[in-house]
């Protein structure tokens, strides 16, 4: 279990770290939080941190999931490698004085 966003829930103000280890709470079995007069709050923060962090789980394996940008980039560099290796050579023929004469 890891306890969670308690400067939140007790002043409705978070730490940084706190909201990291929020994230680092959604590979935890369980999260808890202490009472407080902002623990409404503490608990919307929770959730979302938690569900935002569902994108980056896999397998019981967190890794961060491909940015958008990258998969498009990644998508024009295969396309680009594989129009050139298909394009055919143009034969070119050799400069007139460099031919035999007949």
């Amino acid at each position: 279990a890891t306890q969670v966003l308690e400067n939140l829930a007790k002043t409705g103000v978070p730490t940084r770290a706190e909201i990291s280890d929020a994230a680092h709470g959604a590979q935890a079995e369980c999260v808890m939080l202490n009472k407080g007069p902002y623990i409404n709050d503490a608990i919307r923060v929770l959730k979302g941190v938690l569900i935002r962090m569902e994108g980056h789980s896999f397998k019981q394996k967190s890794e961060l999931r491909a940015l958008k940008v990258a998969k498009n980039s990644i998508k024009k560099f295969s396309e680009n490698n594989h129009d050139s290796k298909h394009k055919r050579t143009k034969k070119v023929s050799p400069p007139d004085h460099a031919r035999t004469a007949e």
